[in-house]
């Protein structure tokens, strides 16, 4: 199992300018590597091997052709780069076959500003957690050690963020037989989940979990902050402020959410062993509703429950998205077909009745459980849960 920590390294002018200086040759490195491969493409209708690409920029290096960049000393790192590409274009080949919701493109040459971290792997990095200060290339950088760092550390990322502030993440492997710090007690408790616009999350306990939208609240100093960063001219250090102001402002917004996100999904690994969620189509659903969704980050908290439970050895499972879990009577099982998203509440003609969220969370634990084989929840145990 993989656990990735991040640090904040302390503002340094010198050697801040320094990563930048790396960070921007990497960039260079990464468009030139682009541009053989589309160029390649273009001539041979494929895509040179990675060895060969690798091998190419070797050459370049030790010719002297390119000094700049053998002067990094990061000969791993300049390898990550052609890895990225090649991922890159992997995510595209597979969207290509499967031609699922989630648009992949080709990877696209980057402008230095859009150019976020560099990957060191073996070589170049020395972390001394005691004195909380890590070695990359020949320059030492305290950062904040403000956690234990667990497992062995396979590889370390140092990143700018949009605010022009350097992080570092330490990728560690754990091991086959890792414990968390905090155990969590089992507790044999399941519950299904269904998202909402209205209500982030309704459970199948009828537990309503609102989200606080917390881009909707900064919507207006949002607003006028980005007005602000229009009116100033391009190149000009007053734009480079302004600029930076706005972009200190989602920074804090993206921290809100994780930091919601992260806390409601340790309360639910808490309380249940078995977690069941629909697999929703978010990329569709942001067409149709578009930044209220992105408020959401439906997405992204899922993926967070899907660690923590697997951290400490709990259950989550998401279920087929075209299973209809709102339209289904979680009584009878009968689908209402007619059902539309105004409906707000489910009428069945076996006369049950229930808020439509709270119906779809009792057929999402339904479903879930006889998916994986779950004793003990029948639909007759799930409704009187709730009753």
């Amino acid at each position: 199992m993989m656990k990735s920590f991040q640090f904040k390294l302390f503002k340094n002018k010198r050697k801040d300018q320094k990563l930048n200086d790396e960070l921007y040759v990497f960039c260079k490195i990464y468009n030139h590597c682009l541009c053989l491969v589309k160029r390649h493409y273009k001539i041979f209708g494929k895509n040179p091997s990675k060895n060969k690409l690798q091998k190419h920029l070797r050459v370049l290096m030790n010719r002297g052709i390119k000094p700049e960049w053998k002067s990094l000393g990061y000969s791993q790192a300049i390898q990550d780069v052609t890895d990225r590409i090649y991922k890159s274009y992997q995510a595209f080949f597979a969207w290509c076959k499967k031609r699922s919701s989630e648009k992949k493109s080709p990877p696209k040459f980057k402008a230095f500003r859009k150019y976020k971290s560099f990957t060191l792997k073996q070589a170049g990095w020395k972390l001394d957690e005691e004195k909380g200060m890590i070695k990359i290339g020949k320059n030492y950088y305290r950062y904040n050690n403000s956690r234990n760092i667990e497992g062995r550390v396979k590889t370390v990322t140092i990143k700018r963020d949009q605010v022009g502030e350097w992080y570092i993440i330490l990728s560690c492997d754990l091991g086959e037989s890792y414990k968390p710090e905090k155990v969590i007690p089992m507790t044999g408790k399941s519950a299904g989940f269904d998202f909402g616009l209205s209500c982030f999350l309704t459970s199948s306990k009828n537990e309503k979990i609102n989200s606080p939208e917390f881009l909707k609240q900064s919507l207006s100093e949002l607003k006028s902050k980005s007005k602000k960063l229009s009116t100033k001219d391009k190149g000009s250090k007053n734009r480079k402020k302004a600029r930076k102001v706005v972009a200190r402002l989602h920074k804090k917004i993206a921290n809100q959410r994780e930091d919601f996100h992260f806390k409601l999904a340790n309360d639910l690994v808490n309380k249940y062993d078995y977690l069941f969620f629909e697999d929703l189509n978010v990329s569709g659903m942001k067409r149709v509703w578009g930044r209220k969704v992105s408020d959401l980050g439906l997405d992204q908290f899922l993926k967070k429950v899907q660690f923590k439970a697997k951290e400490h050895g709990k259950t989550m499972k998401r279920i087929d998205r075209f299973y209809p879990s709102s339209k289904t009577c979680s009584k009878c099982t009968k689908v209402k077909k007619e059902l539309a998203l105004k409906d707000r509440h489910f009428h069945c003609n076996c006369g049950h009745q229930l808020d439509r969220d709270l119906n779809a969370a009792l057929n999402i634990l339904i479903v879930g459980a006889s998916t994986i084989g779950l004793d003990g929840v029948s639909r007759e145990f799930a409704l009187a849960s709730v009753a």
